[in-house]
């Protein structure tokens, strides 16, 4: 999969960025920012990798969407195992869903 340089996350756009390091002080393969709308993603990663990043990245993205109104999703936002799983089930589906427009050619 070819990693974009933005994405529509819910109402917004957000700029895709590859970084040699995100933050010095954890050790992040990506992180999103709500507020400049960035997302970045490790560079030093191999594709699959940096494919399982963009989608938990995106997850924290379509959980902060949905927080406006159901304000008790926040909880699950936090959580990175839940946030890593969402991820994970997003990256499986979306790449499905590629294969199978793919085949259909």
């Amino acid at each position: 999969m070819i990693i974009p340089k933005r994405i529509l996350i819910g109402q917004h756009y957000y700029n895709i960025s590859k970084c040699w390091l995100i933050d010095w002080k954890r050790d992040l393969a990506g992180q999103i920012n709500y507020i400049t709308k960035d997302l970045k993603l490790l560079k030093n990663t191999d594709n699959r990798e940096l494919e399982g990043t963009l989608f938990h990245e995106v997850a924290h993205g379509l959980l902060k969407e949905l927080e406006f109104n159901y304000p008790k999703i926040t909880a699950f936002r936090n959580d990175e195992k839940f946030v890593q799983e969402l991820g994970l089930n997003l990256r499986k589906t979306f790449l499905d869903l590629l294969n199978n427009q793919e085949a259909k050619r």
